[in-house]
C-alpha cells in the first residue's frame, strides 16, 4: 500500500510531462538530427525550438546562442516574405515553430542545411538575446525599383527590393559594402561597373557598436 502511495506522484509527473510535450500536437524534434539528416526528414512536419535571426527577407533559426554568433547549424524558415518582413519583431527571440521540411528550397546566402516551410509560430517566454545591432533606413529616390544587398554581422548578406520613391524600415547593418542593382544580378559599387546607370548612394559608413 505504501508503495502505491509513493509511486502515485511519479506517475502523475510523467503524465504531465507527456501532456506538455504534445501540447501543440507534435513533440519538439531534435534540431541536430534535422541539420545532419535533412533528407531523412524531407516532406515531414516537424516542430523546432530555437533562436531566431530575422532581417530583410531572411528568417533563420539556430539551436543555441553560440551557433547563432558563429552562423552555424542554421535552418532557413521559408515564410513567403515578399517585401517587408512581419517577423522582424521576433529577431533574437526564442521561438517554437512548426512546418514542413523541404530540401528542394535552397537556403539563401549559403546559410543553413535545409529549409522549413512555416506553418505555425509561437513566441516562447525566454529572455531574448540583447540586440546591439546598428540599424539604418535606405531611401530610393531613383524613380525606379532597385535591389540592394546588405551585409549582416555573421558575414553573409541578404537582399531587399525597394520600390521607387520609397524607403525601407530600420534595417540591421554591419561592416561591409552595400550593393545596388536594377535586377538581382549584383553590381559592384563603382561608376565603371554600374551598367544600369543607377544613381548610387554615398559610400556607407562603417557600422560601429554604440556604447550604452
Amino acid at each position: 500500500m505504501r508503495m502505491n502511495r509513493d509511486s502515485r506522484p511519479l506517475c502523475i509527473s510523467v503524465a504531465l510531462a507527456l501532456l506538455a510535450a504534445t501540447a501543440n500536437g507534435i513533440p519538439a524534434s531534435d534540431f541536430e538530427q534535422i541539420v545532419k539528416n535533412a533528407k531523412k526528414f524531407n516532406g515531414k512536419r516537424v516542430t523546432l525550438v530555437g533562436l531566431a535571426e530575422i532581417g530583410g527577407s531572411e528568417f533563420f533559426l539556430y539551436p543555441d546562442v553560440q551557433s547563432a554568433k558563429r552562423g552555424e547549424n542554421a535552418i532557413f524558415v521559408y515564410a513567403n516574405i515578399l517585401n517587408e518582413n512581419p517577423y522582424e519583431k521576433f529577431n533574437n527571440h526564442w521561438l517554437r515553430i512548426t512546418g514542413i521540411v523541404d530540401t528542394g528550397i535552397r537556403p539563401p546566402l549559403g546559410v543553413g542545411e535545409c529549409s522549413i516551410v512555416l506553418e505555425q509560430l509561437k513566441l516562447l517566454r525566454r529572455h531574448p538575446i540583447r540586440d546591439n545591432s546598428v540599424r539604418a533606413v535606405f531611401q530610393n529616390s531613383t524613380g525606379q525599383t532597385i535591389d540592394i544587398k546588405i551585409p549582416t554581422p555573421n558575414g553573409y548578406s541578404y537582399a531587399m527590393r525597394i520600390p521607387a520613391e520609397s524607403a525601407t524600415r530600420p534595417t540591421i547593418i554591419s561592416n561591409g559594402e552595400l550593393r545596388v542593382s536594377k535586377r538581382f544580378t549584383w553590381e559592384r559599387r563603382s561608376e565603371r561597373n554600374n551598367r544600369f546607370n543607377l544613381p548610387l548612394p554615398p559610400e556607407p559608413a562603417r557600422s560601429r557598436r554604440i556604447p550604452d
